[in-house]
């Protein structure tokens, strides 16, 4: 991931299991609780506006305009809606709704991230 004023990050897994069919269910082993992102989720199904799977009350894709293997609405968006880099994205009435990682640049829109498999 980037920001607009060119810090870069990067987060590393070596165990993890993307299961097909219709849930794309994520799992990272081992487990890494101390980590505030994305990843501390363990074993947890992508959620969308439409198919809410999180384990919020809150339909966290709806409400932040993404979606993701959210275990709750918070601390990552990588697949929130795209605004300019380097500000904060809101919508008025959810708080933040764009692009951004919490541990990594707090609530500023990244100018890039991108999820790499091998």
């Amino acid at each position: 991931m980037s920001r607009k004023n060119g810090d870069k990050g990067y987060e590393e897994y070596k165990n993890f299991l993307l299961t097909d069919g219709t849930e794309y269910r994520l799992s990272l082993y081992p487990y890494a609780e101390e980590r505030e992102g994305i990843w501390t989720s363990l074993e947890r199904s992508f959620s969308t506006k439409d198919r809410d799977r999180n384990l919020s009350a809150d339909n966290c894709a709806g409400k932040l305009h993404g979606a993701g293997w959210y275990n709750g609405c918070g601390n990552v968006n990588l697949l929130g809606k795209y605004c300019p880099p380097g500000e904060p994205c809101e919508d008025g009435k959810n708080g933040a709704t764009g692009h951004y990682y919490q541990p990594f640049a707090g609530l500023e829109s990244l100018k890039s991230s991108r999820m790499m498999l091998r």
